[in-house]
């Protein structure tokens, strides 16, 4: 009897090179591989002139997904806060500008909250900077889980937050500002006995208003309030 004659599965150079580098192309890493390996059914009758297409097309793709996950990785941290892994000022202010633009065009309201830690330097030197660094983590963690899913959260820069609400009143978001400041009032920070904020609010006067002026008058709204005592909410119409 004869033994049954193995069947080559046919596959040019150019078409396993190319496909190779497709699946890479559209990030398929697991398809590639296996299309890759598996070309011939028979490793050993794998001419060796597609030996190399193969391994260069595998290759190729594996660099390509490499540097799709660090461009991924890059975005995120190109607009996340490192230390708290809330948003960072830079998203925020590219939010703002489409928010205010919104707003605007749309006739919806817009409010901010700029809030910041109420005598940090004195923290960071009674404390130390790791446990004032714990500080802000947890109020930032803290003020996360206020959000609403429209809420815009942002470290600004410092021991300074900044919170965009749209669809927000002037006496909305001073109710959410009174409740934020509570929050961390009565909250047990694990690395400091006391640690209260301050509270700035504010609505955009869609006339008038440009970014710079909008944040600028929550930035009043807070000096106001710290001048006034501080652990408390001021608001500026």
């Amino acid at each position: 009897m004869k033994t049954p004659r193995r069947r080559k599965v046919t596959a040019g150079p150019i078409r396993v090179y190319a496909l190779s580098i497709l699946l890479a192309m559209l990030g398929c890493e697991a398809l590639f591989t296996l299309q890759a390996m598996l070309v011939y059914r028979e490793p050993a009758i794998i001419p060796l002139g597609l030996v190399m297409p193969a391994a260069v097309g595998l290759l190729f793709g594996l660099a390509i997904a490499k540097i799709k996950v660090l461009s991924r990785d890059l975005a995120v941290r190109g607009v996340t806060d490192s230390l708290t892994g809330i948003h960072n000022r830079l998203w925020c202010t590219a939010r703002l500008e489409a928010e205010t633009y919104r707003s605007k065009r749309y006739g919806e309201e817009l409010a901010a909250i700029a809030f910041d830690i109420d005598e940090f330097k004195k923290t960071n030197r009674v404390y130390g900077h790791q446990a004032a660094d714990v500080v802000l983590v947890e109020v930032a963690a803290l003020m996360q889980g206020k959000d609403r899913d429209s809420d815009i959260l942002a470290r600004w820069g410092g021991e300074e937050f900044v919170r965009l609400l749209p669809n927000t009143s002037l006496e909305g978001a001073t109710a959410v500002a009174a409740r934020m400041r509570k929050a961390i009032e009565e909250h047990d920070f694990s690395s400091a006995e006391v640690v209260t904020c301050s509270f700035g609010v504010t609505v955009l006067r869609p006339e008038t208003d440009s970014q710079e002026s909008f944040m600028g008058r929550a930035d009043e709204a807070l000096s106001q309030a710290k001048e006034q005592g501080r652990n408390r909410v001021v608001a500026l119409p």
